[in-house]
C-alpha cells in the first residue's frame, strides 16, 4: 500500500480507496474506478437511465444477496477465529497439564514404611532399609530420642560381628583385644569381665524383633549417624563408604521418581548437598542428608565429587605369634590315653618337624564339655626334640553331639574356650589346632565367635592357635576364612580329599589342580605368611566293579609293595602332578592315583611358589621315612 492509504480492518477484509478484495479464497472485486453501472443502466452521453419498477425491485434484491453474502463471510472469519482461540486455550492447558511440574506433595510417612508410631526410616550408605515382605515392624526405632537398629540389618549391613542368644538373652561382641558381653534389656555390660554401663538400655526387644542402640554399636562399629524428624528418619555412614556428591544450583523439588508429573517428597534449598546415587539420563536418584531418597533433574545438579566417609574409630591391631621361618608340621592320630606312647617310633621316623598336632580332644557333651587324651610326658618327649605340640580339638568323633547348641549358646561355648585353655595350659602344649569339619550354615556365626574367643584366651596365655580349612566351595564360604585370619595364628588349608571314600566319582585324593585352586582360592581371604598347605601320606585305590564303586585308603609307604604285588607299572600324568596305575581283575578295574615323593614334590614346590607359611602332612605314620629328605629341602 501506498504511504497516503486509507486502511481499516474487518474480520479477513483489507481495503483502500484505490482497491478492495476479500480473502480467504473468496472471489476479487476490482476497484472502485472499474465499479460504475453496467451499460444497460446507462442512457445518453452516461447518465443513469431511470429505474423501471421491475428493475429496481430486481437491484433490491441484489443489494440484499451482496450484503447478505458480506455478513456470512465476516460471521464465518468470527467463528473461526474463536474456534481458533478455543483451540489455543485448550490446548494449552492440556500442555501444561502434561507437561507442567507438579507442585503436589507426597508426605514421607507415605512415601516410607511405617509399622509403629516409633520407627525410623533407615537409610545406610544412601541406601533405604526396607523392611522385608511379610514384616510387620520397621529396621530402625527411636525410643528416648536414641536410634536403635534392628539386628539383622546391624550385621548385615555395618558390622556381622554382632552374636546373639535368644536363648541365654545375650549379645556378643569382640574386638582384636576384647570380648563384650551384653544382656537384653539393660544398661549394663562387660568387657571382658569388667563391669561397665550406659545410662540407656542397650538392646532392646520390641515387635518380636532384637534392637541395638547405636550409640552403644558405634563404640565397636565405625559408623556415624544423623537423625531427623517428622516423620523419624536415620542416615547412616559407614568408613570407607564412597559416593558422589553435588550442590544444588537453585531451588529444587526432590521427586518420587523421574518426571516433572512425578509427587515431590521435599522442597530443597540451593546450595543443599545431595548424595548423587545415579544417573539415569534426565534425572538422577540423589539422597538427602536428612533422609530424603527420591530423584533430582540433572540440571539442577552442581558438580560432581567423590567423598569417602572417613573412619572415626581407630584401625585394629590383631596380634598374631609367629613362628621362625616355614613351619613343618604333621598330624598324630591319637584316640586312646595309651596310643600317646607310641610317639618315640613316630618322631624316629621324621626329620626336620616343628610342629605336632596330637588329636587329643573332641567335642563330648553339648555343654562344650571335651573328651581328653592329652599327655605331659608325651609334650615333654616332643619338647625335648626340639617339637612343639598344637594339640587339636575335632568335632567328628561323638555324633551324638550337636555342635550347633554348643556354640550357639553363650555359656556352653564359655565351657568350651576354658576347657581347652585349661587342657593346654595343664599339659604344657604350646597351641591349639581346631579341627571343626561338620558345622552348619546356621552356626556360623557362632562358630566364627568361638574362633575369636579362643584367639585372644590363646593369646592371653601365649599359645598358637591354628585352624583347619577345606579348600573354598559354594557350599563353605560361611567358615569365613578372612575372619580366621584375622584372629588365628595360622590357617591350614587340608588340601586333599579331593576325590572321597564314599563319593560317586573315582579318582585322585590331591591332583596338583586341585591344589593349586585351593591354595589360590583360600589366599583370596588369607594372607600366604599365615596359610599352611595340608598335603597327604595317603592315597586311595578305587575298585569299579560293573559300575559299583568302592574305595581303600591306601599308605604312601605300601603304595611300592602294592604295586610289586599286584605288577604294576605307574605311569605319570603331567596334568594331574601325579603317577597313575590300573589292572583288571575279572568284572573289578582297580585303579591308583598315587601319592609319592614325586607328587610332593610338585605339591611342596606349589606351597614354596606361592610363599606359603609351610606344610603340614595327614598323617604321622603314613608315610615311607625317606620322604622327609623330600620335605627337608622346601624348609
Amino acid at each position: 500500500m501506498g504511504k497516503d492509504a486509507e486502511v481499516a480492518f474487518f474480520p479477513f477484509i483489507f481495503y483502500n480507496k484505490n482497491d478492495i478484495r476479500k480473502t480467504d479464497g473468496f472471489k476479487e472485486y476490482g476497484s472502485f474506478t472499474d465499479s460504475r453501472p453496467s451499460d444497460d443502466m446507462t442512457g445518453r452521453y452516461g447518465m443513469p437511465k431511470r429505474m423501471t419498477p421491475a428493475q429496481r425491485r430486481r437491484a433490491r434484491k441484489r443489494k440484499k444477496r451482496q450484503q447478505g453474502g458480506a455478513n456470512a463471510g465476516s460471521i464465518a472469519s468470527a467463528l473461526f477465529c474463536i474456534g481458533v482461540l478455543v483451540i489455543a486455550v485448550v490446548g494449552g492447558a492440556l500442555y501444561m497439564k502434561k507437561y507442567a511440574p507438579t507442585k503436589a506433595h507426597l508426605a514421607l510417612d507415605e512415601y516410607y514404611t511405617y509399622f509403629h508410631d516409633d520407627e525410623a526410616a533407615l537409610i545406610i550408605n544412601d541406601t533405604y532399609m526396607e523392611p522385608a515382605e511379610g514384616a510387620d515392624a520397621g529396621s530402625a526405632l527411636v525410643e528416648d530420642g536414641r536410634l536403635y537398629i534392628e539386628r539383622s540389618v546391624l550385621k548385615d549391613q555395618i558390622d556381622d560381628g554382632y552374636v546373639f542368644d535368644d536363648t541365654e538373652q545375650i549379645m556378643r561382641y569382640v574386638t582384636d583385644k576384647d570380648v563384650i558381653s551384653v544382656p537384653y534389656g539393660g544398661s549394663g555390660y562387660t568387657v571382658d569381665k569388667e563391669e561397665q554401663s550406659a545410662d540407656f538400655d542397650i538392646v532392646y526387644s520390641a515387635y518380636d524383633n532384637v534392637y541395638v542402640a547405636a550409640d552403644f554399636a558405634s563404640q565397636y562399629s565405625d559408623f556415624t549417624y544423623e537423625t531427623a524428624e517428622d516423620p523419624y528418619r536415620a542416615v547412616v555412614e559407614t568408613a570407607g563408604f564412597t559416593h558422589n556428591v553435588a550442590t544444588l544450583k537453585r531451588k529444587t523439588a526432590i521427586r518420587r521418581l523421574g518426571g516433572p508429573k512425578s509427587k515431590v517428597l521435599k522442597d530443597a534449598k540451593k546450595g543443599e548437598t545431595i548424595s548423587v546415587i545415579k544417573n539415569h539420563g534426565s534425572w538422577s536418584s540423589v539422597a538427602t542428608e536428612d533422609g530424603v531418597v527420591g530423584y533430582v533433574k540433572n540440571s539442577q545438579i552442581g558438580k560432581v565429587t567423590e567423598e569417602t566417609a572417613e573412619a572415626v574409630l581407630p584401625a585394629r591391631e590383631y596380634e598374631h605369634m609367629s613362628m621362625d621361618g616355614r613351619v613343618t608340621m604333621a598330624w598324630n592320630v591319637v584316640t586312646s590315653q595309651a596310643a600317646n606312647a607310641g610317639l618315640g617310633s613316630i618322631l624316629k621316623n621324621t626329620s626336620g618337624l616343628d610342629v605336632i598336632s596330637p588329636t587329643w580332644f573332641y567335642l563330648n557333651d553339648d555343654e562344650g564339655g571335651i573328651a581328653d587324651f592329652s599327655s605331659k610326658e608325651y609334650v615333654k618327649t616332643c619338647h625335648d626334640a626340639g617339637v612343639q605340640v598344637w594339640g587339636l580339638v575335632s568335632d567328628i568323633e561323638n555324633g551324638a553331639v550337636n555342635g550347633t547348641t554348643i556354640l550357639g549358646r553363650t555359656s556352653f561355648r564359655d565351657n568350651l574356650v576354658g576347657n581347652l585353655i585349661g587342657a593346654a595350659l595343664a599339659c604344657g602344649m604350646d597351641g591349639i589346632n581346631v579341627d571343626f569339619e561338620h558345622v552348619k550354615a546356621e552356626a556360623a556365626d557362632s562358630y566364627i565367635e568361638f574362633i575369636k574367643e579362643l584367639s585372644l584366651k590363646c593369646e592371653a596365655n601365649d599359645l598358637f592357635l591354628s585352624v583347619d580349612d577345606y579348600p573354598p566351595a559354594s557350599f563353605n564360604q560361611y567358615y569365613n576364612r578372612s575372619v580366621q585370619a584375622d584372629y588365628a595364628d595360622y590357617v591350614v588349608l587340608m588340601a586333599y580329599d579331593e576325590h572321597y571314600s564314599g563319593g560317586e566319582e573315582a579318582g585322585s585324593v590331591a591332583s596338583l589342580p586341585f591344589v593349586k585352586e585351593g591354595i589360590e582360592g583360600t589366599l583370596q581371604e588369607v594372607p600366604a605368611e599365615r596359610l599352611i598347605l595340608g598335603m597327604p601320606f595317603y592315597c586311595r585305590e578305587w575298585v569299579d566293579t560293573n559300575g559299583t564303586l568302592e574305595s581303600f585308603n591306601l599308605e604312601m609307604e605300601n603304595v611300592p609293595k602294592y604295586l610289586t604285588e599286584h605288577d604294576l607299572k605307574k605311569e605319570w600324568i603331567e596334568e594331574l602332578g601325579q603317577n597313575y596305575a590300573e589292572y583288571t581283575d575279572g568284572d573289578a578295574k582297580h585303579m591308583l592315583w598315587i601319592e609319592d615323593a614325586e607328587s610332593l614334590t610338585k605339591k611342596l614346590a606349589l606351597m614354596e611358589e606361592y610363599g606359603l607359611a609351610g606344610g603340614s602332612f595327614w598323617r604321622l605314620g603314613f608315610e615311607p621315612e625317606n620322604i622327609w629328605t623330600v620335605i627337608r629341602e622346601y624348609e
